[in-house]
């Protein structure tokens, strides 16, 4: 059976008897194989180690706001692929999870 992933629209190709499937999307687009995850503590990355996140100063990274900071350059933050700051959100691997029972109808 082919089935469709409609998050990075790839074919997979899985057996009839599988139970569940679960489409680690890698189309080559960032915007399409990752999640925007906002940090609000500790968290695993991608190869499973904790990475550590200071709670105090984590919510104020950019204390300068205003068109003065923008014009003298010192509003500069490191931005990811979907435009949020790197320092208050993060980028998770999609998921994309499919019952291939219930697409069976069994």
């Amino acid at each position: 059976m082919i089935i469709y992933c409609p998050n990075c629209q790839t074919a997979h190709l899985v057996a009839n008897s599988t139970s569940d499937y679960v489409c680690s999307c890698n189309s080559g687009d960032v915007n399409l194989d990752y999640e925007n995850k906002r940090v609000v503590g500790n968290y695993p990355d991608e190869k499973g180690n904790i990475v550590q996140v200071n709670g105090v100063t984590q919510p104020s990274a950019n204390l300068l706001f205003g068109d003065r900071a923008d014009n003298e350059g010192q509003r500069d933050v490191q931005r990811n692929a979907f435009g949020k700051s790197v320092d208050t959100n993060r980028l998770k691997k999609h998921s994309e999870y499919f019952k291939i029972k219930k697409i069976n109808n069994i």
